[in-house]
């Protein structure tokens, strides 16, 4: 089974699983199960109880840059694999200087591809407007990227994934665009389409403006919402 589930994002998908502003995916592909990104707390933790993921079993946590949003789990994932005796791998850019918490284990990309068959990581990075640099991971997995902010630009992005494994037609995840033109929009979805994209996910930090200019360029665009579960 190829799939994913959302456990955090910003849309809501039914009232017993709240969303917030941040991001967190369950992935399975095949027998290797992968947590991206944790969220601002520990939401992704109630989340996955009640769809009844097996958080316990996963192989690595994969995380994509160190905002609040996407690493404010981590804490509360320490203690949950504390108290089950057990340890967690923590995948994360090789910049990111990771807290000491008891029970998570950081492994560079390398661990990674050495463990996981399936599915590869590819790392971007780009400058923010306070001039510190954001380095981020993306997952690529059989011919879907998860993109976890998209702060890198999703262009760089996708030429990257490309490189690395020759085609991608997927992309699932946040887009960074909030405060992107009509006219802006509109180009990077030529540029998928270009690329050979065929279908959207769209996941956190993304405007909901993005779907017209998607469905225009030909490709099928759908919402995350959390609990939802989705094929790839």
């Amino acid at each position: 089974m190829r799939a994913f589930s959302v456990l955090v994002s910003n849309f809501a998908g039914r009232k017993e699983l709240p969303a917030q502003h941040g991001l967190s995916l369950f992935i399975r592909m095949d027998d290797t199960d992968i947590i991206f990104d944790t969220g601002a707390d520990d939401l992704f933790l109630h989340n996955a109880r009640f769809m009844n993921l097996p958080v316990l079993n996963i192989d690595s946590v994969v995380i994509s840059h160190f905002h609040y949003d996407h690493i404010g789990g981590l804490p509360h994932l320490s203690k949950y694999f504390s108290v089950a005796n057990k340890v967690c791998e923590v995948i994360c850019p090789e910049s990111y200087e990771m807290p000491p918490l008891p029970a998570l284990r950081k492994r560079s990309s390398d661990f990674f591809k050495d463990t996981n068959k399936n599915a590869a990581i590819i790392e971007t990075s780009t400058v923010d407007k306070e001039g510190k640099q954001i380095a981020e991971l993306s997952i690529i997995a059989g011919k879907t990227m998860f993109a976890g902010c998209g702060h890198s630009g999703i262009h760089e992005m996708v030429e990257t994934a490309l490189k690395k494994v020759g085609a991608i037609d997927t992309i699932a995840g946040g887009f960074h665009n909030m405060e992107h033109s009509s006219a802006e929009l509109h180009a990077t979805a030529q540029f998928l389409a270009g690329k050979g994209i065929k279908k959207v996910i769209l996941l956190h930090c993304t405007t909901m403006k993005f779907i017209r200019h998607l469905e225009d360029s030909g490709i099928e665009c759908k919402v995350g919402y959390v609990g939802h579960c989705y094929n790839i």
